[in-house]
């Protein structure tokens, strides 16, 4: 959906930067992973925009109405790069955490996957984006991917919505519910779930 948002995300994702790294690019991704990346954590954060099963929807949905605010908002613009700056330290602080091979990655019976996975993606870097959650990770090291590994280990539910349908709302709701409310009691932050149908 052409408009002055999505032009301001292709820039953005023309300077190479955290989100590459997560994908292994050493330059912009030519099949816009990077830009869809950047548009899903956005709309995800909005709250403005209901998901309703549809991702491509919902995506282009956001990127509607975000494309009528940058138009009449001048200060739009600011406000979605601060919060891909943010999402930038929660991808660095997930790597420091992780190890950029397990970060963004199933974890099944005692391993990580070597597949990059978009719908965990979205639950650690929407948490690490909070910067009192990435604070909390900085001084506890090593809690954050220890508290992932036994939510993957415990709950088969989360599991199911990161690996099949992780589009259906139903999915979306149990990842994002599960692992925010893990965060939750592990921290004492709590984290708006998305609004989900």
């Amino acid at each position: 959906l052409p408009g002055d948002f999505l032009k301001f995300i292709i820039a953005w994702t023309e300077r190479i930067g955290p989100i590459h790294h997560l994908l292994r690019k050493r330059e912009p991704d030519a099949r816009m992973s990077d830009v869809e990346l950047a548009i899903r954590y956005l709309a995800f954060r909005d709250q403005q925009t209901t998901y309703a099963s549809d991702l491509k929807l919902f995506l282009d949905d956001f990127c509607k109405s975000k494309n009528a605010q940058f138009s009449s908002e001048p200060q739009e613009q600011y406000y979605c790069r601060n919060l891909l700056e943010e999402m930038d330290k929660g991808i660095n602080s997930g790597i420091d955490e992780f190890g950029e091979r397990e970060f963004c990655r199933k974890y099944l019976n005692g391993a990580y996957e070597t597949r990059f996975n978009r719908a965990v993606f979205d639950v650690l870097v929407g948490s690490l984006a909070n910067k009192m959650v990435r604070d909390w990770v900085n001084n506890n090291p090593g809690s954050m991917k220890t508290l992932y590994q036994n939510v993957c280990s415990q709950h088969a539910d989360f599991v199911k919505a990161v690996e099949t349908t992780t589009k259906s709302s139903e999915s979306t709701r149990v990842r994002f519910s599960i692992w925010y409310e893990a965060v939750h009691k592990m921290t004492g932050i709590s984290i708006p779930v998305p609004d989900i149908k």
